[in-house]
């Protein structure tokens, strides 16, 4: 079993990697097309993951995501 957090609420998921379409589902109501979702990384940016993408999970411990605006307005 994996532990998979997005924006500090915690999954419990049974397989080994995740899609970013699966992700979406995983809280309620899930993701909206207005947010993406960026892996977590401790070494170098986070990374976007796409809607096909597939994630390779920590086998222990947790894989971490958070989501922000799809379109962000500078200045705004």
């Amino acid at each position: 079993m994996s532990e998979v957090r997005i924006d500090r609420e915690q999954f419990d998921w049974a397989q080994p990697t995740i899609t970013g379409d699966q992700l979406r589902q995983l809280p309620s109501p899930p993701i909206g097309g207005d947010r993406d979702i960026y892996e977590e990384l401790t070494a170098g940016e986070d990374k976007l993951i796409e809607i096909g993408a597939v994630v390779q999970l920590k086998e222990h411990g947790e894989t971490r995501f958070f989501t922000a605006p799809h379109h962000v307005t500078p200045g705004a």
